[in-house]
């Protein structure tokens, strides 16, 4: 894993795996250890975040991205979504959920059955009820899962907040890595 730094006109190519060598020969093995750590608890957020992620596109949900990085006297690893559009930029952390359940839009075009009716043939009334979801689902998406989760953004429910709950877990069971890391004994 290299980086590259520039100042103006000079460009320096880092080699972040020996930067991560020399720490730990002076930190007793920290640095390796946090960033071990932390790459492993922030894809256990990812991992479990991808299943539930709402998906239109897809593009979202392929674009998690677990990062370590070692700049001047920070040691980083972090959980990002690099999805962007020219209209949106990044948009990972703007998606929500519908307002709407799946099982209230299934109930909205079941209340339909006198359009889908009209239908002379069983192939008409098909494509009444495809035309009656397409309509819906423009509207409202596809639903949310349940209840409790319509109308709230996934980034906040399935990677901010257990990111942070592991993160503090994390930091406490890596507390004399970070201690020796910062100088400390």
């Amino acid at each position: 894993m290299s980086s590259t730094v520039q100042a103006g006109d000079v460009r320096i190519q880092v080699d972040l795996d020996r930067v991560i060598e020399s720490l730990d020969a002076v930190s007793d093995g920290a640095a390796g250890s946090f960033l071990r750590t932390a790459r492993t608890t922030l894809e256990g957020v990812r991992d479990d975040a991808l299943p539930r992620w709402p998906v239109r596109t897809g593009r979202s949900r392929d674009a998690f991205r677990v990062t370590g990085t070692a700049t001047g006297d920070q040691l980083q690893v972090s959980l990002s979504n690099d999805a962007t559009t020219s209209r949106w930029g990044p948009y990972a952390y703007k998606i929500r959920w519908s307002v709407r359940t799946k099982a209230s839009i299934d109930a909205e075009i079941a209340r339909r059955d006198a359009q889908i009716a009209r239908g002379n043939t069983a192939q008409a009334r098909a494509a009444i009820a495809r035309s009656l979801r397409d309509d819906v689902t423009k509207r409202y998406g596809k639903g949310a899962p349940t209840p409790a989760l319509a109308g709230k953004q996934p980034w906040r429910v399935l990677v901010r907040d257990p990111g942070t709950a592991a993160g503090e877990k994390m930091a406490i069971e890596l507390q004399a890595d970070l201690a020796r890391l910062a100088g400390g004994t």
